[in-house]
């Protein structure tokens, strides 16, 4: 596993804040692995897990700024992690909900637009692009560092 990037993001007021913290559920090692890069170029911090129950277990303990989901995991589908992740927020009556960007090899499928009506901010074809990437980050508010040679 990589060590995840430790510098400190300009902000648009001159003020330095941490980088973004996303976690990333994805069981295949490969596209981990590449989303991984791609987060870190990025700018930002990443907590990597394989399964639902994982996901959900991690979204609990720790205040990610997004998610990057996968849809098919070994255990659940991405379906049940938005759900308990929104249940949960609702229980605890979270202000600012989880942004859950889910990917997927199969972006086109009703089930993963249903997805949407879960709770999902948004749904890519995977895997993601560097360009697609960052944009979705910043749609769901997220500060990135686009380096230039990126």
């Amino acid at each position: 596993m990589n060590s995840p990037i430790n510098h400190i993001l300009p902000s648009a007021n001159g003020q330095h804040t941490p980088p973004p913290i996303i976690l990333l559920v994805e069981d295949d090692a490969i596209t981990q692995k590449l989303h991984r890069q791609f987060l870190e170029m990025l700018g930002c911090q990443v907590t990597s897990v394989d399964t639902a129950q994982a996901a959900i277990d991690a979204s609990a303990k720790t205040d990610y700024d997004a998610m990057l989901l996968d849809f098919h995991l070994p255990d659940k589908n991405g379906d049940a992690v938005i759900q308990a992740i929104r249940a949960r927020e609702q229980t605890t009556q979270t202000t600012t909900p989880l942004p859950i960007i889910v990917a997927s090899a199969d972006a086109q499928q009703p089930q993963l637009q249903a997805c949407l009506a879960l709770g999902a901010n948004q749904i890519h074809e995977k895997p993601v692009s560097l360009p697609v990437l960052g944009k979705a980050l910043q749609d769901c508010d997220i500060t990135i560092d686009i380096q230039e040679d990126v």
